[in-house]
């Protein structure tokens, strides 16, 4: 989903939508699931980056990869759309 040697981020194979990566601030990382369609968007500081099968959901991995320093979560939820 980041490509930290370009700065961008994405969620495609095809990187089709990238958008900067934002560094020494807060970006939201939103990813809004619809378990009736089996879809889920992704969204990385308001923009949306693709659509992607869910069927469900298993578990959330919220820790990151090795190469990552730190990672920092502030207001984790799940809750139903409105």
């Amino acid at each position: 989903m980041a490509n930290f040697e370009t700065g961008k981020a994405y969620c495609n194979a095809d990187q089709a939508i990238q958008v900067d990566l934002v560094y020494d601030d807060w970006a939201e990382l939103r990813l809004e699931v619809d378990l009736d369609a089996q879809e889920a968007d992704f969204y990385y500081d308001n923009v949306f980056l693709s659509t992607q099968p869910a069927p469900s959901i298993a578990g959330v991995d919220i820790w990151p990869d090795e190469d990552i320093v730190g990672v920092y979560f502030d207001d984790f939820r799940f809750e139903p759309a409105e």
